[in-house]
């Protein structure tokens, strides 16, 4: 990922990304321009991020219909495999997702910790029963 850490004037982290995510790269926008990202509690910036352009959004919606068609020829099997890869990747993150979150909205860690978690928790469950509606699959 396209990311680096720098320091602000406080000596926090900081997080630069200058790249956009489209086709399952990091790459480049079309038209290079930046946000920063600023923490309600301290009305600094904490992040300065890329933003697309509308070219840049072309270039997704293309990624997108190339990517729906392979995924809509996968098997009940194949997809479940994929969400559950997903799955695995945002919990390898868990803590990382609650606290960008967390200092996005200006709010308490252990609040985003339990949001997150139990969203995990409805979308494993949601997997689950389509696993088991599918069990002829196995």
């Amino acid at each position: 990922m396209a990311t680096r850490k720098l320091n602000n004037t406080n000596a926090r982290s900081y997080s630069r990304v200058s790249k956009i995510y489209i086709d399952g790269e990091w790459v480049d926008p079309v038209t290079p321009a930046t946000l920063d990202v600023i923490n309600p509690t301290t009305e600094e910036p904490f992040a300065t991020i890329s933003m697309g352009s509308a070219a840049d959004v072309d270039n997704a919606v293309v990624a997108a219909k190339m990517a729906f068609e392979s995924f809509s020829n996968a098997t009940v099997q194949e997809r479940i495999e994929m969400l559950s890869a997903i799955l695995d990747e945002y919990g390898k993150r868990y803590d990382d997702i609650a606290a960008a979150i967390s200092t996005d909205v200006a709010t308490v860690l252990a609040i985003h910790v339990i949001i997150f978690g139990h969203a995990c928790n409805i979308w494993s469950e949601g997997l689950a029963a389509v696993v088991c509606s599918h069990s002829e699959l196995r």
